[in-house]
C-alpha cells in the first residue's frame, strides 16, 4: 500500500490529506498492487466511501476519489446535502478537496474529497441508511462525466426512486457501449416526467427500458425517413407481448407502439383511433385503462402513441393474435386516419324552396297521385346531419297532419312551414310542407371517417316512406340508378373482404363524369376496378400503368405527391378528352393518390392519339 501512496503527486492542498483519503479508499476496495490500480484508473471508475454514525447526533463522512472535471465539486455537494434526506438540506461541518495525479501510472488529474456532515436526528439517520446505496450509484454516474452530472441534477427528485435510478444506469450503459447517443438520456428524462409512478411500478424494468429505447429508435427512424421522402406517409409499428401487475397478479397484455406522420393539415390521429384500429384487427382486445401514452415529439405532424391491450377474460394471447396484428395493423391504422372538417352552415335559399314547391305541385294532376318529395342536404355538426325535405301531397279529409305522421320516427322532426300550393279540379287542395330531419352522424361514418351522404339520404328516404307511405323521390332518380348499378357490381364480384368492399365503394362513387356510372356497362366497370386493384400492388412509383382489353384502354398513375396529382388530374379534365368515351377518377388510398382513366375506342388511331395526349400531360405536370 505504501508503494502506491508514494506515487501520489498533489497539485493543490495537503499531501497528507490526499494520502489519508486514498489510503482509506484503496483499502476498502482491496487494491494493493500497481496493476490493480492501473486497471481501476483505466476504467475511470470513481472510489466512494460513505460511513454513517451508529446513532444520532453524529457525523456522516463521505470520501471520494474521481477523475477531475469541471463542476464535480458542486455536483457532489449538492447531491449529498440535498439528496440524502428528501426535502431537507443537511449542513456541512467540514470539506477538504485536492487535485493530484499518480506519477508514472496516469497523466490524468484526479480529485480527492472529504466531507463531514452533521446528523442531528435519529429519523434523518434512518432515511440516510436507506438512501446510501442510491446515493453511491448517483455519485458514480455523475462523476463519470459532466453530462451525466448535469442530467442527474436536473432529475434529482425523479432519481430518488431506486427503480428509476436503475433505468438511468441501463441507459448510460447502452450509450457507453455505443448502441445509442446521448439523446437517449433526454428521451428517458421525458418519459419519466410524462409517466406516473403507478404506471412505472406496474411494469418491469425490462419493459420500461425497452419502451424508452423503442421510442428513441422510432423518433430517429422518422427523422431519417422524412429526409428521404418528405411528402410520403411514414408509419412504424411495434407489437410486443408483455405483462402488467394488477391486483397483485401479472396479466398478459399486448403493447403497441406507433409512430405515424400526418400529411394533410387537417389530419387527425389520436389514442382513440389507435384503439379502434387494434380492436378492428382482433375484435376481442380491449385497451387497458391508464396505459395510453401520447409521446411528445416537438412536431405537430408526427404522432407517437403507446397503448396496451388485454382480452376481456384476461386470458393469455395466442400466436394468431400477434400474427394478425403484425400483418393487419398497418392497414387498419391507415383506415383510421381522419381529417377534421368544420361544420357546414348553408342558409336555405327561399327562392329555390318556392320554386321546388311549385315544381312538385305541377307533378300532382290527379287525386290518386302519390306525394312528391325533394330531399336536399342541409348541414352537419359534430353530432348530427340534417336534411331539408320538401313534400307536396294531395290533402284529403282523412289525412293526418304531417307532424303526427312523424311521431314514431327515430329522426328528429322539425316542421318549418305548411302552405297551400294549389288545387286539383278546384276542389282538392295540394299541401306543401317544408321540414327538417336531424340524424345522428355515428350511423353514417365510414371506415376512413368520411360522412356517407348517400347512405344518410337513403335512410331519410326510407324513413319518409315508413311514415308517409309510398312517395316519388323527385330528385333521387339518378342516385337510385347509381345505387342499383353498384349493388349489381357487388353481387357479380361475389364475396369480398371489408377492405375490398370499402375500396370498391370509393372507386365507384369517384367516377367522373357522374353520368358514366350509369352509362358504362357494369362488366366494363368491373374490369376497370380489377385493373385499379392491380395498379396498387408493389412500391409506389410515378409512372404510367396501362392495360388494353376488348376495345378499352386503362391507365393508372400513383404518387404520394398531392399537389402534383391534383394538378395533373385538373389538366386531364380540362383537356376534355373525347367526351362520353372517357371516364376518370382521383382517389386517395393509404397515403397515396391514384389517378385511373378508361377510354373506349373503335379505331387504333383514336387509341394512340388519346394515349399520347395523356403521356404529354403526365410529362408536363
Amino acid at each position: 500500500m505504501s508503494a502506491l501512496l508514494s506515487l501520489i503527486r498533489p497539485f493543490t492542498g495537503s499531501k497528507e490529506f490526499v494520502r489519508n483519503i486514498i489510503q482509506v479508499l484503496l483499502a476498502e476496495s482491496r487494491i494493493v498492487t500497481k496493476e490493480e490500480l492501473q486497471r481501476l484508473l483505466k476504467e475511470s471508475r470513481p472510489l466512494i466511501s460513505i460511513k454513517s454514525p451508529y446513532k444520532a447526533p453524529g457525523f456522516l463522512s463521505v470520501n471520494i476519489m474521481s477523475l477531475s472535471h469541471l463542476g464535480s465539486l458542486k455536483f457532489i455537494i449538492e447531491i449529498v446535502t440535498e439528496f440524502l434526506v428528501p426535502g431537507k438540506k443537511l449542513s456541512i461541518l467540514s470539506i477538504n478537496a485536492a487535485d493530484f495525479h499518480f506519477n508514472g501510472i496516469s497523466d490524468n488529474f484526479y480529485t480527492a474529497l472529504g466531507l463531514v456532515i452533521n446528523i442531528e436526528h435519529e429519523a434523518d439517520l434512518e432515511v440516510i441508511n436507506q438512501q446510501k446505496v442510491i446515493l453511491e450509484s448517483q455519485l458514480r454516474l455523475g462523476l463519470s462525466s459532466s453530462y451525466h452530472a448535469l442530467r442527474i441534477l436536473e432529475m434529482k427528485e425523479l432519481l430518488q426512486d431506486k427503480r428509476t435510478l436503475l433505468i438511468y444506469e441501463r441507459m448510460e450503459r447502452l450509450i457507453r457501449q455505443g448502441h445509442f447517443d446521448k439523446r437517449l438520456i433526454a428521451e428517458m428524462q421525458q418519459f419519466l416526467v410524462m409517466t406516473t409512478e403507478a404506471f412505472r411500478l406496474k411494469r418491469t424494468l425490462l419493459h420500461l427500458n425497452r419502451l424508452i429505447c423503442l421510442i428513441y429508435v422510432f423518433k430517429r427512424n422518422m427523422e431519417k425517413a422524412h429526409l428521404e421522402s418528405p411528402l410520403g406517409r411514414l408509419c412504424f409499428i411495434k407489437v410486443m407481448r408483455c405483462k402488467v401487475v394488477s391486483n397483485d397478479k401479472q396479466i398478459p397484455v399486448i403493447g403497441v407502439l406507433l409512430a405515424v406522420n400526418l400529411i394533410a393539415a387537417q389530419e387527425i390521429f389520436e389514442g382513440t383511433n389507435l384503439c379502434k384500429a387494434v380492436e378492428s384487427v382482433v375484435p376481442g382486445l380491449r385497451v387497458k385503462r391508464a396505459s395510453l401514452l401520447s409521446i411528445f415529439t416537438g412536431q405537430s405532424d408526427i404522432k407517437i402513441l403507446y397503448a396496451e391491450f388485454t382480452k376481456s377474460d384476461e386470458k393469455s394471447f395466442v400466436k394468431e393474435d400477434l400474427t394478425k396484428l403484425r400483418k393487419g395493423l398497418h392497414e387498419a391504422i391507415m383506415n383510421q386516419l381522419e381529417e377534421f372538417l368544420h361544420p357546414i352552415f348553408m342558409p336555405h335559399n327561399e327562392e329555390e324552396i318556392i320554386r321546388n314547391m311549385v315544381t312538385l305541385s305541377k307533378q300532382l294532376r290527379y287525386v290518386k297521385d302519390i306525394p312528391q318529395v325533394i330531399i336536399t342536404f342541409k348541414e352537419h355538426t359534430s353530432r348530427e346531419i340534417s336534411f331539408t325535405v320538401i313534400l307536396v301531397r294531395v290533402f284529403k279529409k282523412e289525412a293526418l297532419p304531417i307532424e303526427k305522421l312523424f311521431q314514431g320516427s327515430t329522426a328528429e322532426f322539425v316542421k318549418e312551414r305548411i302552405k297551400n300550393v294549389g288545387f286539383i279540379r278546384k276542389k282538392h287542395p295540394k299541401e306543401g310542407v317544408v321540414f327538417y330531419l336531424h340524424l345522428r352522424k355515428t350511423n353514417f361514418i365510414r371506415q376512413d371517417h368520411s360522412l356517407d351522404l348517400y347512405k344518410a339520404r337513403q335512410w331519410v328516404l326510407d324513413e319518409i316512406i315508413a311514415c308517409v307511405g309510398q312517395i316519388r323521390d323527385y330528385n333521387g332518380g339518378m342516385l337510385a340508378k347509381q345505387r342499383e348499378v353498384f349493388e349489381h357490381i357487388k353481387s357479380v364480384l361475389g364475396d369480398m373482404t371489408g377492405k375490398e368492399e370499402f375500396l370498391l365503394e370509393n372507386f365507384f362513387y369517384m367516377i367522373t363524369p357522374v353520368i358514366m356510372k350509369s352509362l358504362l356497362d357494369y362488366c366494363i366497370i368491373i374490369k376497370w376496378f380489377r385493373f385499379f386493384i392491380t395498379s396498387l400492388e408493389g412500391a409506389s412509383t410515378e409512372k404510367l400503368y396501362e392495360k388494353e382489353e376488348g376495345g378499352i384502354l386503362l391507365i393508372a398513375i400513383r404518387s404520394p405527391k398531392k399537389t402534383r396529382m391534383a394538378s395533373l388530374y385538373t389538366s386531364i379534365l380540362d383537356a376534355n378528352l373525347h367526351g362520353t368515351n372517357f371516364a376518370s377518377l382521383l382517389l386517395k388510398h393509404e397515403g397515396e393518390y391514384i389517378i385511373s382513366l378508361i377510354y373506349r375506342f373503335q379505331h387504333e388511331v383514336e387509341k394512340m392519339q388519346w394515349r399520347e395526349d395523356i403521356v404529354h400531360l403526365f410529362g408536363s405536370c
